[in-house]
């Protein structure tokens, strides 16, 4: 079955640090196989972007941005909306791949905290919130795939992996 891995970068909020020389050349050198990286940036935090999570407490002392989103950034259901284009655009990938042959086996995210647990949790057809339940860490791989040879049954086969 096809599957989707998903990696979790280091660096927190929207801030687009540019890549090395060598991040270019690697870039570069796969350019025919990245799909692109804007849907998956990480959750907008609007009027919160750059505070510290105490920061944020001080402001709005029982903000959570499970169920109230981000002022002045994305909801709740605007983020939703995001994940799951991303999971329809990949699920097509891999429907093409098992009905008709066509494609890769293998999609590929690397992505932020929130963005992540988010898909994860939207991928196997939870709420968002239950996004705050997974524990994945920086620099971790979580592994999705489908259970029982079936694209009706997405499944979390790993969390936290890494190639040593």
């Amino acid at each position: 079955m096809p599957r989707l891995f998903v990696i979790r970068h280091g660096i927190t909020g929207r801030s687009d640090i540019p890549l090395t020389p060598n991040g270019i050349n690697t870039v570069s050198s796969k350019s025919d196989q990245v799909v692109g990286h804007d849907k998956v940036r990480e959750w907008d935090y609007g009027d919160y972007e750059g505070l510290k999570p105490h920061e944020i407490k001080e402001k709005n002392p029982t903000w959570n941005i499970w169920t109230d989103g981000c002022p002045g950034g994305e909801s709740v259901e605007e983020m939703t909306a995001r994940v799951d284009s991303v999971i329809a655009r990949i699920r097509e990938v891999h429907r093409r791949y098992v009905e008709e042959g066509l494609g890769k086996r293998d999609t590929l995210i690397f992505s932020h905290g929130h963005f992540s647990r988010v898909l994860i949790s939207r991928w196997m057809e939870f709420t968002p919130a239950l996004g705050t339940h997974f524990n994945f860490e920086a620099g971790g791989i979580a592994l999705l795939s489908y259970n029982h040879g079936s694209l009706k049954e997405p499944s979390l086969n790993g969390l936290n992996l890494y190639a040593y």
